[in-house]
């Protein structure tokens, strides 16, 4: 089990060195590729958020451990209410954008802060001024549509705010991961070929494949006539040896 695992581990690094050159060249040739097509594809979008805290209905002045645990409690319940279809249909209609519910929901981010009383709404777009113009109007919104469905209260920490950058369309994040996937793709493919090639190279291909012994070897004699090349010498043919004879008779 031992020399079969130090088998593999050679076929490995024999692969690893055999083929690094190419391996490398696809694992670039891919990182180039998934980068230029994100760029193209992928279009950068401007995220406008706004920030809102939970207050419980019977939380007063002073604020006890058991009023905030309950409006932790209370953070997913609104992120729900803020999510309803009728909601952002209506942020749909004044923010005058050409939306759907669906749409906006798609666009939107929800999530608490922290794990605290505190959470966060995101609106990403194409169009900076259209995600600026969807989170100004569910934070003014958002406040009052919570009080009148479940009486509790949520009051605006964070304005929204105009984006003045794109969010990062991940390219070099693309780039990195498809590098290393044409890496490992290239790697697998040779591996693979590299075992199924049943070609007797060596004498350690013998001994590995039949068990048995070698007990010697052939060593490769090249023609004649190519040692004559390699030597300066002209090959000689019989129509030479034709021509010395007639050369002599004369």
């Amino acid at each position: 089990m031992e020399n079969k695992n130090q088998i593999n581990l050679e076929k490995f690094l024999f692969v690893i060195k055999r083929r690094i050159v190419w391996i490398l060249i696809i694992a670039l040739v891919a990182g180039l590729a998934a980068g230029l097509l994100t760029k193209l594809l992928v279009k950068p979008e401007y995220v406008s958020y706004a920030t809102f805290y939970v207050k419980s209905a019977e939380q007063q002045t002073n604020i006890t451990q058991q009023q905030i645990a309950a409006a932790k409690s209370l953070v997913d319940t609104y992120i729900v209410f803020l999510r309803g279809n009728d909601f952002l249909e209506d942020v749909a209609k004044t923010a005058e954008v050409d939306y759907t519910y669906s749409q906006i929901r798609a666009r939107m981010t929800a999530s608490a802060v922290n794990s605290t009383e505190v959470f966060r709404v995101s609106i990403s777009d194409t169009d900076p001024k259209r995600a600026y113009m969807i989170a100004t109007v569910l934070s003014n919104k958002a406040p009052a549509m919570i009080e009148g469905v479940s009486g509790g209260k949520v009051s605006v920490i964070d304005k929204p705010q105009m984006p003045t950058e794109p969010n990062s369309t991940g390219t070099k994040r693309n780039a990195v991961l498809g590098a290393a996937l044409g890496a490992v793709i290239a790697f697998a493919a040779f591996f693979i070929k590299e075992i199924l090639d049943v070609t007797i190279y060596t004498e350690e291909d013998i001994t590995e494949s039949f068990k048995y012994p070698v007990i010697g070897t052939i060593p490769s004699i090249a023609p004649l006539q190519t040692n004559e090349k390699r030597r300066g010498i002209k090959p000689h043919s019989g129509e030479d040896d034709a021509q010395d004879a007639a050369k002599e008779e004369a």
